[in-house]
This record gives C-alpha cells, structure tokens and sequence, in this order.
C-alpha cells in the first residue's frame, strides 16, 4: 500500500510538471500567435491599402475655355494650351462658338495659354489655371477689326470703341461708368436699342457720333432710359450708343430694326442730268465786250429762239457766265462773283458740290433732286471766255439751284442781292451777258 502511494506520489509529481510545461508552451504559443496576428494583420492591411491604390478609378473631366470679343461675340481661330500637371501639352482652337474644348482629361491642374492663332484678335489675358473644381473659363480678347476711335467732347484723349450691328450683345460696366459701342448698320430705317438688364440703375442712351461723343445722352422724345429709336437715314453714319451704371455688372443690349425710315427728301437719292443738246465748241471775237444784263430793268425779258439758244427782246443771244473768266478780263461790275463752274467743283475739285438742287410740283410734293454737274462740265469744255449761249437745259441748272440754295430769297443765308435792286422775275439772268 505505501508502494502503491509513492507510485502514486511520483505520478501526481509527473503530472504537475507536465501540466506545468503545458502551461509554459500555451503562454509562448499565445505570445507568438499575438505577435504574429499583429504583424499578420497589419501586413494584410498595407497589402489592402496598396491594392486600393491601385484599383482606384482615375477621374475624368472636360475642360471648356471660351473665347469672345469685349461685346460677347465668339471669336474663332484663337489658339488654346492646355498644360497638365505631367507636362504634356495640347493644343485645341477655338470653334465658331468660340470654345475651345480639352475632352475626357485627367482631372488635375491645368495651366491654360492663349495666343492669337489665326484670329485677327489681339489676346488681352494671356495666362490663367484651371483646376479639377473649375474646368470652364471665358477670357476677353479685343478684335481691332471691330474697334473704332471715339472722342469725347469732356475728354480731349480719344478712346475705342467696339462696332455692333444687329443682335444681342454683353457690354461690361464699371461701376460708376459708362461703357460705349458704335452702332453701324447697312440699311435705313427705324432702329431700337433695348437695355434687358434688371438693374434700376443702368440705363442706355444715344450718345453722338465718333467724332463728338456727349457727356449725357440725346435722345429725342420720351426716353425712360431702358429703350429709345434711332431713325438712321444715312446709314453710313456711326452712332454712339452708352450703357451707364453705378455698380460693376454685365448689360444685356439688343439692337433690332423695326421698321422703314420715314421719307425725308435729304436722304433721296440724286439724279444726274446729262446734256442733250450736244453743244459745239463756240469762238468769239477777239475784240468781243461781255455786257451783264440788267437785272434791275423791269423791261428786261429774254425768250428761247428757234435756235435753241435764248435771246433778249431786241435779238441778241444771251450768253451764260459759267466760268469767272469773264467777269474778271471784263471788269463787268453788274457781274457778282459767282462761278458755277467753281461750284460744281469743275475749276477746283476739293471744292466740289452738288450744283442743282431739290424740285417740287405745284402742291408743293417732292418730285426729285437733280445735280447738273456733269451737264456744266460738258458745256465748260465748249466755253470761250468762260460763257456759252444760254439754253433751256442751262437755264434749267441756274434756276433750280438758285432755288434751292436760296440765290434770290431775302433772309436765307445765301441771299446774293442784298442792297442790290433787282426785278424778281428775271434775277435768274444775273450770271448773263450779251456780245457787244
């Protein structure tokens, strides 16, 4: 029995160190497995973070750059860079739309150049960035094809000034400021310009011509400073249009024509009269004296003869003083200084007129305007003495002149006879004389 519990002493003893060893491997085991577990997992997650990277989806995007002139109109042909941020660059031009378009590029940074290309623009803002956040961008060019020179009468420097015609424009505002365009259009007629900006502080007005652009607008009629019409006879004739506001801003202008002009008589167009009574070369004697008729003589009348030339009551040809020469070899002081010749621009061409003038019937409707330019010059070169027999054509050219400008109208600016005694009814002779 005592054998049989020391055997079982011994086993018990066996046990514990077993049971001890066992112990002391769990505790490695478990110190090994915590350290391999953490470096195991943070492996994995490095791994993990590695595969993420590099199954990230890379980000695509349009960058737009739009190109206009300073009234909103797109320009063409301009020339865009795009520079990314692994340097490579690519080059786009803009479309009629004015855009330039760099399509399905890696989202990032871009710098932008911008250059004239085969535009006939001249590129005010060279350089600018876009970003992965703005991607669209509108830079201002001037197109010297489309400025004209204005001057102010408040300024004596000279500014410019872009040239519009039909359509919608953006016209930019300093605050504070004024800014002007040119309107030219190719048509007569009744012109609107409409402000659709929503500011109650910007109005537009009509501001002159290029040449003298006014301090305030000057418009004629009710203006209420958003709208106003412009009758354009004369189409070749800019006109100054200003959009006024006080604060920094954009201005929507429309420019339309809404109808014909009004008829004005001004604007009509001149008929040219030619002669017909195809004149000869004419020679006086050498020893010849040009005598004026006598417009002060209530007796005077003259007639046209059977040989197409008039004639004064006694039968002598009246002859017409076209050119000055005979007022000056003659010293003929019934002769007022007028050259007709000199009028029409025949003698002088930077001198040059319209000799003739407008006609009305007898109800005092317009019927034309007549220009005998060309009918003198032909009778000039047939002249001696600078006159030539009075004929109905001639006769025709004086009087409507006259008429016209006023030659025998007491108070107009061109009266000819004041203080001179005159009969009303033959005045149109003054340019006349007979061969003694």
């Amino acid at each position: 029995m005592k054998r049989i519990l020391n055997i079982f002493a011994i086993f018990l003893v066996i046990m514990s160190v077993l049971f001890f060893m066992a112990s002391c491997n769990n505790d490695d085991k478990n110190d090994i497995d915590d350290d391999d577990s953490a470096g195991t997992n943070d492996s994995l997650n490095d791994d993990k973070d590695e595969d993420k990277d590099d199954d990230k989806v890379p980000v695509y995007k349009d960058y737009t750059v739009t190109v206009v002139d300073g009234v909103g109109t797109p320009i063409s042909g301009v020339i865009v860079k795009f520079t990314g941020e692994d340097g490579v660059t690519k080059t786009r031009a803009t479309e009629k739309d004015g855009t330039a378009v760099l399509k399905n590029a890696l989202a990032g940074k871009y710098n932008v150049l911008v250059e004239q290309g085969l535009s006939s623009v001249t590129v005010v803002e060279t350089e600018f960035t876009l970003t992965a956040d703005i991607t669209t961008y509108t830079t201002v060019v001037r197109d010297d094809s489309k400025i004209m020179d204005v001057f102010f009468a408040y300024d004596a420097e000279p500014d410019i000034a872009y040239v519009v015609g039909l359509g919608e424009y953006r016209i930019p505002c300093e605050a504070g400021g004024s800014s002007f365009v040119v309107l030219s259009v190719q048509k007569s007629g009744v012109y609107r310009v409409t402000l659709e900006s929503e500011g109650e502080d910007m109005t537009v007005g009509y501001y002159g011509i290029p040449m003298f652009v006014q301090q305030h607008h000057c418009a004629d009629g009710e203006y209420d400073g958003k709208t106003f019409e412009l009758i354009i006879q004369d189409y070749e004739t800019p006109y100054v249009i200003g959009v006024s506001s006080s604060e920094a801003s954009t201005a929507g202008l429309k420019i339309e024509r809404v109808s014909d002009a009004p008829f004005d008589p001004q604007y009509a167009p001149w008929t040219e009269v030619h002669a017909t009574s195809n004149p000869q070369k004419i020679t006086l004697p050498e020893n010849a004296t040009l005598k004026g008729l006598d417009i002060s003589d209530n007796n005077l009348s003259v007639y046209l003869g059977d040989d197409g030339y008039y004639h004064t009551s006694d039968g002598k040809i009246v002859y017409l003083r076209i050119d000055s020469v005979a007022n000056e070899a003659n010293g003929d002081k019934k002769y007022l200084d007028v050259s007709i010749a000199f009028i029409a621009g025949l003698v002088d061409q930077n001198h040059g007129q319209n000799f003739g003038g407008y006609v009305y019937d007898n109800n005092g409707d317009f019927v034309g305007k007549y220009t005998y330019n060309n009918l003198l010059a032909t009778y000039l070169e047939c002249c001696d003495k600078g006159v030539y027999p009075l004929t109905a054509e001639l006769a025709e050219a004086i009087k409507c002149h006259g008429n016209s400008v006023g030659w025998w109208t007491p108070g107009t600016a061109n009266f000819l006879f004041d203080g001179v005694m005159y009969n009303k009814d033959t005045v149109w002779l003054f340019l006349c004389c007979t061969v003694e």
